[in-house]
């Protein structure tokens, strides 16, 4: 009798501990539904559209712990050119930091002096801007150019830069190949979408950017200008007045 009740109260036992494990198992697996849920809801939660029209307005030129204003210029002779330039400096005294202040202010003297033998009346305005996450310095700068008859262009350069380690930063350094493979389909999307937008435009008789689908330059390994913005958010930028005299560009935004 002693023995039977034995094993009842065993079976009891191992009965009520299944009945736990199996709880807790749902518990867990909920609970990781809903964190993933939540971060799936975050990435649908951003507002893609006007994250991309504040790109696009005016650019702040803050000076920064690691940003200040290096030189601002300008120049102007009536009827021939009009120059204006903030010039950012990384104030980092590193080598690769160096490297890049020296890059800058070669791209920006360049500009301004094609400005300066302008055949033609030629307007040309140089901004910046910055962002710090997880100890990456983003150096975004822009230059708007208007060139006598020809269409108003808009350059585009990034500088990502680790603070700790003096290196520039590549885009595979920030993403995994999950992330990669979700990041290039948002670029396929995009180009896409923005093709046949152009297409529209064209159709009613106005003129429209038109982007070669296939071009190597959609593939996520070959993606040069990017920054990563305010909350942790990835911005690669196809910015074709960096070629052209064009100031159509394609963001990609991606929540890291």
């Amino acid at each position: 009798m002693l023995k039977k009740k034995k094993v009842i109260i065993i079976s009891i036992v191992i009965t009520l501990i299944v009945i736990i494990a199996v709880v807790a198992t749902i518990f867990i697996i909920r609970k990781g539904k809903k964190t993933e849920n939540k971060s799936n809801q975050e990435v649908a939660n951003i507002d893609k559209a006007k994250l991309e029209m504040e790109f696009k307005k005016e650019f702040l030129n803050e000076e920064t712990e690691y940003v200040e204003i290096r030189q601002k210029i300008e120049q102007s002779k009536v009827g021939t050119y009009d120059v204006k330039a903030i010039i950012p400096k990384i104030t980092i005294e590193k080598e690769e930091a160096n490297k890049i202040n020296k890059e800058i202010y070669k791209l920006a003297a360049d500009i301004i002096n094609q400005g300066a033998r302008a055949e033609k009346y030629a307007k040309y305005n140089m901004e910046y801007t910055s962002f710090i996450n997880n100890n990456i310095l983003s150096l975004v700068i822009r230059f708007t150019v208007k060139e006598g008859d020809n269409p108003r262009r808009i350059i585009i350069k990034t500088y990502n830069y680790d603070i700790e380690k003096d290196k520039r930063i590549e885009l595979a350094d920030i993403i995994d190949s999950e992330q990669e493979n979700k990041i290039q389909n948002e670029i396929n999307k995009k180009i896409e979408e923005s093709n046949a937008k152009a297409e529209q435009s064209i159709n009613k008789g106005y003129n429209a950017y038109i982007r070669d689908a296939e071009s190597s330059i959609y593939k996520i390994k070959n993606a040069t200008e990017f920054f990563i913005g305010e909350d942790n958010i990835l911005y690669i930028i196809y910015a074709y007045g960096n070629q052209e005299y064009t100031e159509q560009m394609d963001l990609i935004i991606y929540k890291l």
